[in-house]
């Protein structure tokens, strides 16, 4: 049984884990050998037993995080590669973890060895922010939008990701906009919150006319914007004769 003030933070990594759903991913780019894959993606949320419970509950939320507290979070990775340093036979999960994290490998520079890691680090660091994305609600569409903004250069993972994924990846995209351009129809990819931090909408809600109309009566500069936001993409018009 685990200990109370570890159990949190080592719950919260149930979601990490779900990353083992996306070996077909490193299978259908011809990575080989994956078992340190598979095993970092369940050691990777080791560090978060660092964490405080009330850190752990204010990111599930999306509450505003303070500069100390995205300090510790920044520092997850490297608490969980001391504690797994002790362990032998392990140098290969360390550098997937070290790479996942962009803290760099930890075996020869330009070995063969090295670019497998650093590739199995970047299908980590993809698998675990879709799977984060998705325990906080988002769709495979917005989930998928939004990490084509985050991760630019990582185009041809993402490209094979939204293949498995299917076809609902293309369908969405986000903005990020001021709140007097909100209108109904579009989803919230954030909690919305006043200045004051009180949350007012929470993320996943479909924006009403309801809510477009209490937005207005609010005095100007009430709520942190800008706003993100999912929309469904315009269908592409087809030039070409019937």
């Amino acid at each position: 049984r685990l200990p109370d003030q570890a159990r949190g933070p080592v719950q919260r990594g149930d979601a990490v884990e779900r990353a083992e759903q996306f070996l077909p991913l490193a299978q259908q780019l011809a990575l080989a050998p994956i078992w340190p894959l598979e095993l970092a993606a369940l050691l990777a949320p080791l560090g978060r037993v660092s964490l405080p419970p009330e850190l752990h509950h204010k990111e599930q939320r999306g509450d505003p995080l303070t500069t100390g507290e995205r300090a510790a979070l920044a520092q997850v990775a490297e608490v969980t590669l001391g504690l797994l340093a002790p362990i032998p036979r392990l140098e290969p999960v360390r550098a997937v973890l070290r790479n996942a994290s962009g803290s760099g490998p930890d075996i020869a520079p330009g070995s063969e060895d090295e670019r497998h890691w650093q590739r199995c680090g970047r299908v980590l660091r993809l698998a675990t922010d879709y799977v984060d994305r998705e325990s906080r609600g988002d769709s495979v569409g917005i989930a998928l939008a939004e990490m084509r903004r985050r991760h630019a250069g990582e185009a041809e993972l993402l490209a094979a990701l939204e293949k498995l994924k299917g076809a609902e990846a293309d369908n969405v995209e986000i903005r990020s906009l001021p709140v007097r351009l909100l209108q109904a129809g579009m989803v919230l990819c954030d909690d919305l919150y006043t200045q004051a931090g009180q949350r007012l909408v929470p993320r996943g809600f479909t924006i009403n006319a309801g809510l477009v109309e209490r937005i207005r009566n609010l005095r100007p500069g009430s709520l942190r914007e800008p706003v993100r936001v999912s929309l469904l993409r315009a269908p592409v018009a087809n030039s070409g004769e019937p």
